[in-house]
C-alpha cells in the first residue's frame, strides 16, 4: 500500500528555505502561463527563498524571493511580499501578460532553458 505525503501548504515560508515544487505548482497553475511561471522560479532561485548571489560592482544585487524581484526597479513592492512566494507568483504572471518576461534574466523564454547567471 503506497501512502502519500501531504506537504504543508502555508503562505509564509522563511528566508533562506526551499519551497517544494509541488507548491510552487499548485499556486502557479491559477494562471494560465503557469508553465512559464514555474520555469522562471526554477531559473532564478532553484525554489529558494533567498536574496540574490548577483553582485554588480562589488553590490549585491537588491532582487528576493523565489521569482528574483528587484526592489530597486519595483519600489512599489516590499521585501516582505518579494518573500512570499503567492505575491512572488501573482507578480511574476502579471509581468508576462504585460510584456515585461525580459526582467527575469535567468530564463530564456524562446529556448524553454536557464541562462548563464549574469
Amino acid at each position: 500500500e503506497v501512502v502519500a505525503t501531504i506537504l504543508p501548504i502555508s503562505t509564509k515560508y522563511s528566508l533562506g528555505v526551499k519551497i517544494p515544487r509541488e507548491v510552487i505548482i499548485e499556486e502557479a497553475k491559477k494562471y494560465n502561463n503557469w508553465y512559464q511561471i514555474y520555469r522562471i522560479i526554477e531559473c532564478e532561485s532553484h525554489f529558494y527563498n533567498v536574496q540574490s548571489n548577483i553582485y554588480h560592482r562589488g553590490i549585491r544585487e537588491d532582487s528576493w524571493g523565489i521569482g528574483q524581484i528587484n526592489l530597486y526597479w519595483n519600489p512599489h513592492v516590499k521585501k516582505e511580499q518579494a518573500l512570499d512566494y503567492q505575491f512572488a507568483i501573482k507578480f511574476i504572471a502579471d509581468g508576462i501578460k504585460s510584456g515585461h518576461i525580459g526582467w527575469w534574466k535567468g530564463y530564456n523564454s524562446q529556448l524553454n532553458t536557464c541562462n548563464n547567471p549574469y
